[in-house]
């Protein structure tokens, strides 16, 4: 009887042992599980981080393609408005010079004339 009442409390010890390692080993897998979900959710926010400074890149470098031909546009308007003030410039000059030989020419014409009446008077 005493060796049988041993045995019992024996098996009872030994199954309250094997429920310690049970419950110890779920809170190992738990922490463990709990541990993975962290990284992944670690590593799943680095992605997201990767691809929105990516997109972030892509559109800036978007931007300044656009800068550049907006640029590139506002250079060449300038040139062309550059052009036309030195075309107006040479036109206005070429008026100018017109106008002068114009003038020296009826200045020469009246001059001739005012020499033809003096000569008729003498």
């Amino acid at each position: 009887v005493f060796s049988r009442a041993r045995a019992e409390h024996e098996k009872t010890r030994a199954e309250e042992k094997y429920q310690r390692a049970e419950e110890m080993l779920r809170n190992v897998e738990r922490d463990a599980d709990a541990r993975i979900s962290e990284m992944e959710r670690a590593c799943e926010d680095r992605v997201r981080s990767a691809r929105d400074a990516q997109r972030a890149q892509h559109a800036a470098g978007a931007a300044a393609a656009r800068e550049v031909v907006e640029l590139r546009r506002l250079l060449d308007e300038e040139r062309l408005i550059r052009r036309d003030e030195a075309a107006w410039r040479a036109a206005g000059e070429e008026r100018l010079r017109q106008r002068r030989l114009v003038a020296v020419a009826t200045a020469m014409r009246r001059a001739h004339g005012r020499w033809r009446r003096e000569r008729l008077q003498e």
